[in-house]
């Protein structure tokens, strides 16, 4: 978000071209669902539910605005009345004559309001470039959900033969095989809580 160093010129609401390979926040695609083999669209109760997706949802917004720091306050209303919160913030006031103020919100808002939380955050300024991206992760989701569990059996494993081992060597080996076991499973626990979060509350960056 860049201070305007000129009042005089009139504001452009015109958008540059995004990019290729990005769209457009206006035409931000739906949320993607999956219904089941056999079950068609808008299937009625009674029938298998619809597969809930795991969708990461990003967007970049750069902006002009004649007064920063209303600007500012305004963006850290606007994602709190959205249920989402400033991750980070960081102001730049280069000593260079001419250059302007700049100021970068990375913002988190659930998912469910992403695309309303992008299409406002558009009106605090003139927007000089917009691009979102989603990807669906429901298959990571799955597949690190379905390790955690393996791992965890694992663990369980492990330490019911330790509870039964009887030397002083099988009990050494098993605890060096108890503590790899328990890093290994935090690590992917850590990965799943990841992804759960990155799907349940988008990343905007507005600057």
């Amino acid at each position: 978000m860049t201070a305007c160093t000129s009042s005089s010129g009139s504001a452009s609401n015109a958008v540059a071209p995004a990019d290729a390979g990005t769209e457009r926040v206006g035409s931000a695609p739906a949320p993607l669902s999956a219904t089941p083999s056999g079950s068609p669209p808008g299937a009625t109760p009674g029938t298998k539910a619809v597969e809930r997706r795991d969708i990461v949802r990003t967007g970049t917004l750069g902006a002009t605005v004649t007064d920063l720091g209303a600007a500012a306050a305004r963006v850290r209303a606007l994602v709190a009345s959205y249920g989402g919160i400033g991750a980070n913030e960081e102001l730049r006031r280069s000593t260079d004559q001419g250059s302007s103020p700049t100021d970068t919100f990375t913002l988190r808002v659930p998912e469910a309001r992403f695309g309303a939380a992008v299409e406002e955050l558009a009106t605090v300024g003139t927007v000089t470039a917009r691009t979102v991206r989603a990807e669906d992760v429901t298959g990571q989701v799955a597949d690190t959900a379905g390790r955690v569990k393996t791992m965890q059996a694992s663990l369980d494993r492990t330490r019911a033969l330790m509870a039964r081992a009887a030397s002083i060597e099988d009990i050494t080996r098993l605890e060096s095989e108890l503590t790899r076991r328990e890093a290994d499973l935090e690590g992917m626990q850590a990965q799943l809580a990841t992804l759960r979060s990155q799907a349940a509350m988008s990343t905007i960056t507005f600057r």
